[in-house]
Order: structure tokens, then C-alpha cells, then sequence
């Protein structure tokens, strides 16, 4: 199975989670894509966040074709994915049915179905939605993300 896990982390937490996750499929045939918005200050997140905008995005793999599984993450802001992982689902292509894996990184936890309903908005068939309040994972945590990768490879 060809994996590709696509995040966007601002403080690291997401990335850790993202790199967990990796390691986790290290059997797999797995690519990692990090979305980095092009202008990243802290007026422009901000703005972005509260404005609902769409930030541009450096290129990281956004053509699904000959992938069976996407892991998409972010982090949380204003209760709402971070603006560059919607940038980034915005320039996904060849994405409708494909299955997908979400999780979102929230000290407060939860959010984890805005994350969701975006992914489904381009076409993707979410099958596990994951919340984490930190970003070093239990093995616990690690435990339930590897089970939910595994559940969607059998569907």
C-alpha cells in the first residue's frame, strides 16, 4: 500500500505526531509532504486564521494519483484546521475516493471533525478522524493511530 502522510505543523506538535506516524508505517511504502505557507509571519497566521483565508502554499505533493491512503494533520487554530492545510486540500488533485486518515492537534483538544468535513469537501472518504492534546504520543496513542491506519488498509 502507497501512503502518503501531508501536515502542517507551526510549533512542532503536529510534525512530531506526523513523524510518529511514519515510523509507525515504517513497513509501508509511505512519502511525507510538509505544507509550508509561502509568507509565514505571525501578522499573516493571525490574519489568516481569523479571516478565513487561504494562504499559498510552497508545492508539496498535492496529486493523489497512485496513492491508496492519505494521513492529512494540523494543528488547530480559532477552532478551525490551520489556513495552510485548507490551502493545501484546495490544490489536491485526484483525490475523490480516495481513503484518508485525519487527525488534528489541539491543546484543548477536540475539532477533530472540522478537519473531517473539509477533507470530505474535496472528495476524499474519511475513515478514522483522531484528536491528540499533545504531541509526544503514548504508546497507548500511537497504539489507536496505528490501528486506524491498519482498519482503513482492510477496507
Amino acid at each position: 500500500m502507497k501512503i502518503l502522510i501531508a501536515y502542517y505543523s507551526d510549533t512542532g506538535n503536529t510534525e512530531k505526531i506526523a513523524q510518529a506516524v511514519e515510523r509507525l508505517l515504517s513497513d509501508q511504502q509511505v512519502s511525507i509532504a510538509r505544507v509550508r505557507p509561502v509568507k509565514d509571519g505571525l501578522f499573516t497566521k493571525v490574519l489568516s486564521a481569523l479571516l478565513r483565508r487561504k494562504p499559498a502554499v510552497e508545492a508539496a505533493v498535492t496529486d493523489l494519483e497512485g496513492f491508496d491512503l492519505l494521513v492529512i494533520g494540523a494543528p488547530i487554530w480559532c477552532g478551525r484546521p490551520a489556513p495552510p492545510i485548507n490551502s493545501y486540500l484546495e490544490e489536491l488533485q485526484n483525490c475523490a475516493g480516495k481513503r484518508a486518515v485525519t487527525f488534528v492537534s489541539s491543546r484543548v483538544g477536540g475539532y477533530r471533525d472540522s478537519l473531517t468535513k473539509k477533507s470530505e469537501e474535496k472528495g476524499l472518504q474519511v475513515l478514522e478522524t483522531l484528536a491528540f492534546e499533545k504531541a509526544i504520543l503514548e504508546e497507548a496513542e500511537l497504539a489507536r493511530l496505528k490501528e486506524a491506519v491498519e482498519r482503513c488498509q482492510q477496507k
